[in-house]
């Protein structure tokens, strides 16, 4: 498979980074004709598609992690007695309504 050309791979790069087409245009340097001409061509959007697929793969797993960091929060302030009732009371109903969520 062809390699992106070292424009195309600026503008794919500020394409995940920007709110708009116009605006991934003017952070790599390209014109909006060549911007969107470039989302035409099947190799690009192959690479784009794919490109973003790691981005969120990457994203899912920093979520996951921060989920089981955040249970465990939730857990030990749930079970931790010096704290008050209603910190105590909140952390259980989080966690209940997590995990009622999840079963569905």
């Amino acid at each position: 498979m062809p390699k992106l050309n070292i424009r195309q791979d600026r503008f794919l790069k500020a394409l995940l980074e920007s709110s708009t087409i116009d605006e991934a245009c003017t952070t790599a340097g390209i014109n909006r004709t060549t911007g969107y001409n470039y989302l035409k061509d099947p190799t690009f959007v192959s690479e784009y598609h794919a490109l973003k697929e790691k981005v969120l793969d990457h994203t899912t797993e920093c979520l996951k992690r921060a989920s089981e960091e955040a249970v465990a929060v939730l857990t030990e302030v749930m079970n931790d007695e010096k704290a008050s009732t209603q910190s105590r009371l909140k952390s259980a109903q989080n966690v209940l309504d997590v995990a009622c969520r999840n079963r569905k």
